[in-house]
């Protein structure tokens, strides 16, 4: 794989407000891990905002159905190919500490320092 099917992705994650530091580092080491595993890169992880007030109550997945008016974001930079990134969004579907995610690409710039 080369560097030109590489794209840069930014990921806010919204989980649960009562996970603990140790959910936190868990859930880090194995997002990170799925990424490296389908050969891309984590640059940046930081939890953004603890404990935001949601505009709507968010409900958990699997069976404990459970609910929630408040999230902890984590933003995450991160460069995987395009074709492995439907194994990343498939992973976060799974894992019930996760309430929400976005993921957009960012756009790459040319070699005249515009955006393609």
């Amino acid at each position: 794989m080369g560097d030109e099917n590489i794209n840069r992705y930014e990921l806010m994650i919204a989980v649960r407000p009562d996970l603990s530091p140790t959910d936190y580092t868990q859930i880090e080491d194995s997002f990170r891990e799925v990424v490296e595993k389908h050969r891309g890169k984590v640059s940046d992880w930081q939890i953004w905002a603890e404990k935001r007030s949601l505009a709507y109550p968010l409900h958990t997945r699997g069976a404990k159905k459970m609910r929630f008016n408040e999230a902890t974001y984590i933003l995450v930079n991160l460069s995987l190919s395009a074709q492995e990134l439907s194994r990343l969004k498939y992973t976060l579907d799974l894992d019930e500490r996760v309430l929400r995610f976005l993921i957009i690409r960012k756009k790459k710039r040319s070699n005249n320092g515009r955006f393609k």
